[in-house]
């Protein structure tokens, strides 16, 4: 999967942090699109799990968007790039495959506050360059 590029936490590369996996998760108690991503840099060894995030609750004209990275080992990277590899239809939000079972019951941050054991970081853009959507798509 090619995906939108972003700004790497780890060596500061300019536009080398790039989405390689995704799968859409059912709506969660604070958001009505969720998609949990997997990232790595092209530049350094530097590997994430992202989780982009939507709400449309509230007024008419209201949403949020949240889009946020969490820094994991290659080991665990590999793990999860096999466990969503072996989803039959990794957009289909009600999957009920191993993959959209466990990621949707273990995500960071996902009641919208990650613990302090942690780190957060948000997956930026460079400026001027088109927004992926939430799969990681230009």
């Amino acid at each position: 999967m090619g995906g939108g590029m972003f700004e790497c936490p780890g060596c500061k590369g300019k536009d080398t942090l790039q989405i390689i996996a995704a799968l859409e998760l059912a709506p969660g108690p604070a958001s009505d699109e969720r998609t949990v991503q997997l990232a790595s840099c092209r530049q350094c060894s530097f590997f994430a799990l992202a989780l982009y995030e939507e709400s449309h609750r509230g007024s008419l004209e209201s949403e949020s968007v949240s889009h946020n990275g969490y820094p994991i080992a290659e080991g665990k990277f590999k793990a999860l790039m096999e466990l969503m590899k072996a989803c039959p239809d990794p957009f289909a939000r009600h999957c009920g495959c191993q993959a959209h079972v466990s990621l949707a019951g273990n995500l960071p941050g996902s009641s919208g506050v990650p613990s302090s054991s942690e780190i957060l970081f948000p997956m930026k853009l460079l400026p001027g360059r088109p927004a992926p959507d939430r799969r990681g798509e230009k």
